[in-house]
């Protein structure tokens, strides 16, 4: 599933299917900084001495995907609370 995917849930004039697509984009985002978080760990393994800056990244980008995740759970609660249902293939493991 990509982001584009959503596109019919996001301007549905139901704020559950709103609701709905705004936790698949937010999972679809923190895979993708995972992705790019495990990259950056590999090329700072790498390159330790050459990659202060990416050191410096990668902490923001964990600050940044723990901030995500937090609101994920957020809406998580949301959608439990209200009984919206989002199949499982849009949740990352």
């Amino acid at each position: 599933m990509s982001l584009k995917d959503t596109v019919d849930l996001m301007l549905s004039g139901d704020y559950k299917d709103r609701l709905k697509a705004e936790a698949i984009q937010l999972n679809i985002r923190i895979e993708k900084l995972n992705k790019y978080i495990a990259e950056l760990e590999n090329q700072h393994k790498r390159a330790e001495a050459e990659c202060k800056e990416k050191a410096r990244l990668l902490e923001h980008f964990k600050e940044q995907r723990s901030a995500m995740e937090n609101y994920s759970e957020l809406l998580d609660q949301q959608l439990y609370e209200e009984r919206i249902e989002i199949s499982d293939e849009y949740y990352r493991d």
